[in-house]
C-alpha cells in the first residue's frame, strides 16, 4: 500500500508537469509557516529526510515557470508532512530560490549542512538572513548579486565560504566570520565594494584567497576594518589575503575605567574620555566597526583604538 502511495504521488507529478511541457523535479510541495507553497524531493525515506528544490527543471534560469515564487519573509520549516509521514528538511538544491526577486527576508532550519550553490542568486530584495548552526558551507555563488544585503551573519560552525559566494553584494557593509571559518575561496567578496568592516572571531587567520590565483582575491581591496581577536592583530597582518585591509584592530575585553599600560578610558556623560594617551591617536567604533565622532553618544558599547595598542571595548550607559 505505502509503494502505491508512492508511485500515484510521482503520477500525478508528472500529470501536472505534462500540461506545463517540462519536467517536475519535486515530489510533493507544502505551505510553509509564512505562506509560500515549497517544494521538496524525498531524499531517504528510511531516515525520512527530505531536499527543498524548485518545481521545474529545464535550459533556462526560470525554476519556477508556471509555479508562484516564494515572495516576502520566508521561514522553512525544519520538518513537513506528506501522506501522514513527516520528513526532516535536511538539504536544499543547487539553484533553490535563484532570482526569486521579491524574497524580503531568509530564515533557514537547524538540519540544513550546506547553502547550495546558486541557492539565492539573484535574490535582489533580500535583506536578512537567517542561517542555523548545523550550517558547515556556503556554496559557490549561494548569495551572488544579493544587492540589498547589508549585514551578514555566518554561525558558529560554518568551515568554508566557496568563491563568489557574496560577489556583488553592493549594498553589503558589515561582515561576521565565525571561530570555526577554515578558508574563504577566492573571489568570495569580491566587488562588494561599500564594505565597512569585517568581524572574524576565527584566532588563527583561515586560508584566505588562493595564492595560486592572487588576482582573484577574496575581498575586494576597499579600505574597510578588520576586527580580529586579542591577540591575532600580528597574525592577520602576515597572513595571505587578510594583510590586504587597510585597518586591522584586536577586539579585547575592556570594561569601564579600564586601565591600558598607564592609559586610562571610561566613559562620562554621553562621551568617552581617554586620559595618559598624548601623542597617539584616538579613534573610536561603534559595534558595526564604523569611526564615529567622540560626543553625545547612545548608550552601547564601543571600540577605542589609541595608536598601534589593541582596541579596547567601553560601556556608555545613560
Amino acid at each position: 500500500m505505502k509503494r502505491t502511495k508512492t508511485l500515484l504521488a510521482l503520477l500525478a507529478v508528472l500529470t501536472l508537469t505534462a500540461n506545463t511541457g517540462r519536467a517536475a523535479v519535486f515530489h510533493f510541495s507544502a505551505v510553509a509557516p509564512t505562506g509560500q507553497t515549497l517544494y521538496y524531493k524525498i531524499i531517504s525515506e528510511a531516515d525520512r529526510e527530505v531536499r527543498i528544490t524548485y518545481p521545474k527543471a529545464g535550459d533556462n534560469d526560470n525554476y519556477y515557470d508556471g509555479y508562484p515564487k516564494p515572495t516576502g519573509v520566508l521561514v522553512v520549516p525544519d520538518s513537513v508532512e506528506h501522506e501522514g509521514v513527516w520528513y526532516h528538511v535536511t538539504d536544499m538544491n543547487w539553484q533553490t530560490f535563484m532570482n526569486c526577486d521579491s524574497l524580503t527576508s531568509v530564515t533557514l532550519p537547524y538540519g540544513i549542512t550546506e547553502i547550495s550553490g546558486n541557492a539565492f542568486f539573484g535574490c535582489t530584495r533580500l535583506t536578512e538572513v537567517n542561517l542555523p548552526g548545523s550550517v558547515e558551507e556556503i556554496g559557490s555563488a549561494a548569495f551572488r548579486e544579493c544587492s540589498s544585503l547589508e549585514t551578514i551573519n555566518l554561525p558558529e560552525g560554518v568551515r568554508i565560504i566557496w568563491g563568489q559566494a557574496f560577489c556583488l553584494c553592493t549594498s553589503l557593509r558589515t561582515i561576521h566570520l565565525p571561530s570555526t571559518l577554515e578558508n574563504v575561496m577566492a573571489s568570495a567578496f569580491v566587488d562588494c565594494n561599500n564594505i565597512d568592516t569585517v568581524w572574524i572571531a576565527a584566532i588563527e587567520p583561515p586560508l584566505c584567497g588562493s595564492s595560486q590565483y592572487p588576482q582573484l582575491p577574496a575581498f575586494t581591496d576597499n579600505n574597510a576594518l578588520l576586527v580580529v581577536p586579542c591577540g591575532s592583530e600580528s597574525d592577520y597582518h602576515n597572513a595571505y589575503g587578510w594583510e590586504n585591509f587597510s585597518e586591522i584592530i584586536s577586539d579585547c575585553d575592556g570594561i569601564e575605567d579600564a586601565d591600558i599600560s598607564s592609559v586610562t578610558i571610561y566613559a562620562l556623560g554621553g562621551r568617552i574620555v581617554v586620559e595618559g594617551a598624548e601623542g597617539e591617536t584616538v579613534r573610536i567604533f561603534d559595534i558595526t566597526g564604523r569611526s564615529i565622532r567622540n560626543n553625545s553618544l547612545p548608550a552601547g558599547v564601543y571600540l577605542v583604538k589609541i595608536g598601534d595598542r589593541p582596541a579596547r571595548k567601553v560601556v556608555v550607559m545613560k
